[in-house]
């Protein structure tokens, strides 16, 4: 019979357990596992949904799959290579129901990359 050990030298990290039962993911690894491994919101959902069904999601644990939040916004946006542009600023803001001044905004570039 298989008996999964885990351990670590760091003990913020350490599962000294011996058990017939895998190790359960908890929330926060995985929101970590979705993070580092840089994937899209929907493609998160499906893997916690899998690791659900084969029950290495902890019980606590809590998958969100908003796959298509950004839909709304995404008409104020253009993608010219891997640079994304706003379209239109005000329409944004109108769409998010935020009151804003055109008057009192000034320009701001960013020239960091």
């Amino acid at each position: 019979m298989l008996k999964f050990v885990t351990s670590s030298k760091y003990p913020e990290f350490s599962r000294n357990v011996m058990s017939d039962e895998p190790p359960s993911i908890t929330q926060n690894e995985f929101n970590d596992l979705g993070i580092d491994l840089e994937l899209p919101k929907c493609t998160t959902g499906l893997l916690g949904s899998r690791l659900q069904q084969w029950k290495l999601l902890d019980d606590s644990a809590r998958i969100f799959a908003s796959c298509f939040r950004q839909k709304d916004l995404a008409q104020f946006f253009n993608m010219e290579g891997n640079r994304m542009t706003y379209s239109d600023v005000d329409g944004v803001l109108i769409a998010i129901n935020f009151n804003h001044s055109p008057e009192e905004w000034r320009l701001f570039v960013d020239s960091t990359n």
